[in-house]
């Protein structure tokens, strides 16, 4: 089966200006802007990266992609009979040993673990611990992987996670990604350059004034639509995509930034 984040891989025109070198993303579409300018705070400290634009990606939705696992029929329910064999016992689902811890908004431990996590009425996606990301790796997301390497250096990033998982009504798949920079400042300056394209609709979370979220709209060529938020808590940068068919119902995405920013605030 393949993964629906295969889908997402696949590189973006690459596009330069004067001063900044920008890089168009892949998985998550982005486009990051490497360069010398002013921390958002006014101080003229320089910002080693701006992360901007986000370009629509491709997906292979619950729904759609030919990438995407099919929704499994749920087998048929029997009468029981007294000469029926009893079922055998279900195994027990194995612990996660992964563990992590908060403190201020420095983040240590494995980073996989402020993922958040796959509700109990759905399916992940690949290793149900999520999988750690390299500078390297995320770099590969790029068109211009050694621009956006020197990016992640500069920023000193110091690892990312991610996690797909479908919903429980196998209408969406959510994809979730972090990345963990040294400090608060690095992480802000990722999130206060993502700027969105023009097709692109912005709307709240309430409660969170400074997250960014958008509704993207359907990719005629994937036949599906995205939702989009970003944001930082403390050294850390979360980003969450739900791929569905139109119209993806912003709450889906809306309660998933919450309990995000809770696990990232709390560990818990």
């Amino acid at each position: 089966m393949g993964s629906p984040g295969a889908g997402r891989r696949r590189a973006i025109v690459a596009a330069f200006s004067v001063g900044w070198v920008l890089i168009a993303g892949g998985t998550a579409g982005a486009v990051v802007a490497v360069g010398r300018g002013h921390s958002s705070d006014g101080s003229g400290k320089s910002a080693l990266a701006q992360a901007a634009a986000l370009s629509p990606s491709s997906s292979d939705s619950a729904s759609g992609g030919g990438a995407s696992p099919s929704t499994t029929p749920s087998p048929t329910m029997t009468s029981s009979s007294s000469s029926a064999p009893p079922a055998p016992p279900s195994s027990p689902t194995p612990s996660s040993t992964v563990t992590g811890k908060v403190s201020n908004g420095v983040h240590t431990g494995d980073l996989r673990f402020f993922l958040l996590p796959v509700p109990s009425d759905g399916s992940a996606v690949g290793a149900p611990d999520g999988d750690t990301l390299t500078a390297a790796n995320v770099a590969a997301f790029y068109s211009n992987s050694s621009e956006a390497l020197k990016a992640l250096q500069q920023l000193d990033f110091k690892g990312g996670a991610t996690r797909t998982y479908q919903t429980g009504d196998a209408k969406y798949h959510v994809d979730v990604r972090l990345l963990h920079f040294a400090s608060a400042e690095n992480a802000r300056a990722w999130a206060a350059g993502d700027k969105p394209m023009a097709s692109w609709k912005a709307f709240s979370v309430p409660g969170y004034p400074d997250e960014k979220a958008y509704d993207i709209p359907l990719d005629a060529s994937l036949g599906e639509a995205r939702l989009r938020a970003v944001g930082f808590r403390g050294d850390v940068f979360f980003e969450i995509d739900v791929f569905g068919q139109p119209p993806v119902d912003h709450a889906v995405l809306i309660d998933r930034v919450r309990k995000q920013i809770a696990r990232l605030d709390s560990g818990k």
